[in-house]
């Protein structure tokens, strides 16, 4: 920052694959890389695109990119969006896959727990927001999130998490 220069570090580890549409979230001197999209490679043709659920965390200390693999997960996503609390980090929405490779947007909330790093499907309660994709989230305190934005039209909706 003091000499307003880009520069690119050459890494270590296990690099995520490359992809838009994830959410990043800053944990504890690092990062944390979760799900997106990407288009699929002009040959072999008609390959379809992919959404990805790979979760990797980057060190910022020691310049190294680690895979986290869990023995659940959500299903892969795009468009989320992503906040810390605490030591929890919570995705909500998103374009998401199923099983047999079909594509519906969500209004799920998915929580990663950054220190069991395990996943859990949080229940919500009524009302809930709309499904949505291309959104902003903002913790507002340690109970609530500001959920900005919506595909098609534009809504604001404050979401409890319990």
């Amino acid at each position: 920052m003091t000499k307003r220069q880009w520069v690119r570090p050459l890494t270590m580890g296990t690099y995520p694959s490359p992809k838009a549409c994830a959410s990043m979230v800053y944990y504890k001197k690092g990062l944390v890389l979760f799900g997106g999209w990407t288009h699929p490679s002009p040959y072999p043709l008609y390959q379809a695109w992919r959404l990805f659920n790979e979760l990797h965390i980057y060190c910022i200390k020691s310049n190294r990119w680690t895979c986290i693999n869990t023995t659940s997960h959500p299903p892969a996503m795009a468009g989320h969006s992503a906040s810390v609390h605490g030591n929890v980090m919570v995705v909500f929405g998103g374009l998401k896959a199923d099983s047999v490779g079909h594509y519906t947007i969500s209004n799920d909330v998915w929580c990663f727990d950054l220190e069991s790093q395990e996943w859990k499907k949080q229940e919500t309660s009524d009302p809930k927001p709309n499904m949505r994709y291309g959104q902003s989230q903002i913790p507002l305190d340690k109970d609530h999130i500001l959920i900005m934005g919506k595909y098609i039209k534009r809504t604001l909706c404050l979401y409890l998490i319990q």
